[in-house]
């Protein structure tokens, strides 16, 4: 599968792009195309983020969805938790910001000062730059449950897994305005 169902109407995927050396976005990267997932038990979900590639997270709604608020959580291999709308560490996910959907969203990554955006990457990842484990992601409230669990692994992994294959990236495999696998 290429996306996850969040509410009605309402898909989460993430779009893939090979890793800037910076490590560093000052716009949205084109898509090469959605990452695979698979489901991991209820509300658990795993992405396969090959190495050298970044990812961007994609909230998609269908004509006529009802209005959700969106959450995002992001779980460093370090343990902290970052909301990437605000850039903000924070021990209580869901982070401080939300975005709400319909009109479809996107996140390049995690926020930063000066305008751009950390990639989301698993490690390894060059000093001083962050690397992500997994990212919660809540519909509603502060008080609400996480709605699902996205947890990032090696392809190899996911196919161990059952996640099936990864295919390679293409980087000449840009988004032109339909929705990508």
């Amino acid at each position: 599968m290429f996306e996850l169902p969040l509410a009605e109407g309402v898909s989460l995927s993430f779009q893939r792009y090979p890793l800037p050396e910076s490590g560093v976005l000052a716009a949205l990267p084109a898509s090469a195309g959605a990452l695979p997932c698979c489901s991991a038990g209820p509300g658990r979900f795993l992405v396969a983020l090959p190495e050298g590639e970044g990812c961007w997270i994609g909230i998609t709604a269908s004509p006529g969805a009802p209005p959700v608020r969106v959450s995002l959580s992001i779980r460093g291999v370090d343990g902290r938790a970052v909301d990437p709308l605000s850039g903000k560490e924070g021990d209580q996910p869901p982070g401080p910001s939300r975005v709400r959907v319909p009109p479809s969203a996107q996140v390049p990554g995690i926020s930063r000062n000066d305008g751009g955006w950390w990639c989301l990457r698993r490690p390894p990842a060059p000093a001083g730059l962050p690397a992500i484990r997994s990212l919660d992601v809540y519909t509603g409230g502060h008080d609400s449950a996480a709605s699902l669990l996205a947890r990032f692994v090696p392809a190899a992994v996911f196919e161990r897994l059952g996640g099936g294959t990864t295919p390679p990236l293409r980087p000449d495999a840009r988004y032109g305005g339909w929705r990508l696998p």
